[in-house]
């Protein structure tokens, strides 16, 4: 990983990728995240799955050896079914490709995560 973009959000929340005398050689990493707290104080009506599919299917899309996606959730149960959804998503597309990898790492709310991976057949 020789430089970095002047846009602090450069495609993704986060990109780690190695280049050559040419530009980018190779995508190592890219990582989406969206979180709600913020959002859930404002006091209005919002869909925060809305919010969540958005910054996901950016990483649907992209090519890296990981793909990384962190969000957040009252509840364990609400992590896990978040993970539904999303897993639901990568399966009904045709854009990914076998062994795929995606990482999860849901914030709950009580202070700790939750991690899954996804390798997509």
């Amino acid at each position: 990983m020789n430089s970095l973009r002047d846009n602090p959000e450069w495609l993704y929340d986060l990109v780690w990728y190695s280049d050559n005398k040419f530009g980018i050689d190779k995508i190592h990493l890219i990582l989406e995240s969206e979180w709600k707290t913020p959002k859930r104080h404002r006091q209005e009506e919002y869909d925060y799955f809305y919010d969540l599919k958005y910054d996901f299917e950016k990483l649907i899309m992209g090519r890296s050896e990981h793909r990384v996606f962190i969000f957040e959730g009252d509840t364990k149960e609400e992590i896990e079914s978040i993970l539904d959804k999303l897993i639901a998503i990568i399966k009904a597309s045709k854009i990914p490709l076998i062994d795929d990898r995606f990482m999860f790492a849901g914030w709950i709310t009580s202070k700790e995560f939750y991690f899954d991976i996804y390798i997509h057949k």
